[in-house]
């Protein structure tokens, strides 16, 4: 990551704190144009890649370490899904990382596209170990004790399974085409 510094002495800590959280900042701002820009072109997959230009050029290192901060979007919110489905769930373990999974696919569908696309690439190697290995976990799939490998491995298992149900998207109901569909209304919902 690149990080901006200030002067010498006192004011310079302060302002290399500053350049820490201006550079925070810049990244985030960066992904979040990244993922505007991945969603924008979803309607055509067969040419979502991976964007690099100047402006992303001065904030991140290289294009794997853009990669990388994408791949770090995915894994935060894939997490997060999988701690409020442990939580509220009914199901198994299983069946909460399973749940857990597929709605942060539907979230964010343009950045799991990118991320199979790039997936034989050595950092989404890297990345993506720790987060099957969690996923095993918490799926009961695994133990933090397990040696890495094993558990990573069991956690890639769970993963290409999920994969392989994918559920095609013409199919799938909106919340107001399910509720309708509850209340019995032909035609959606009326204006009132």
């Amino acid at each position: 990551m690149r990080t901006t510094t200030g002067q010498s002495g006192q004011s310079g800590q302060s302002s290399r704190r500053t350049g820490g959280w201006q550079s925070y900042h810049l990244r985030a701002d960066a992904v979040r144009g990244v993922l505007a820009r991945l969603d924008g072109s979803l309607s055509s997959p067969g040419s979502l890649a991976l964007p690099w230009d100047d402006a992303l050029a001065s904030v991140f290192l290289d294009p794997d370490d853009l990669l990388e901060a994408l791949h770090g979007v995915w894994t935060r919110r894939l997490l997060a899904r999988v701690d409020l489905e442990l939580e509220t769930g009914t199901g198994t373990p299983r069946q909460s990382v399973e749940t857990a999974w597929r709605a942060t696919r539907t979230q964010l569908p343009a950045l799991r596209t990118l991320l199979d696309r790039y997936a034989d690439t050595d950092v989404a190697q890297r990345c993506v170990t720790g987060e099957h290995r969690l996923l095993a976990v918490a799926a009961g799939l695994a133990t933090l004790s397990d040696p890495a490998p094993r558990s990573a491995g069991r956690g890639a298992e769970l993963v290409a399974s999920l994969q392989q149900k994918r559920t095609p998207t013409r199919h799938r109901r909106t919340h107001t085409q399910r509720l309708s569909r509850l209340l019995g209304c032909r035609h959606g919902f009326a204006a009132a």
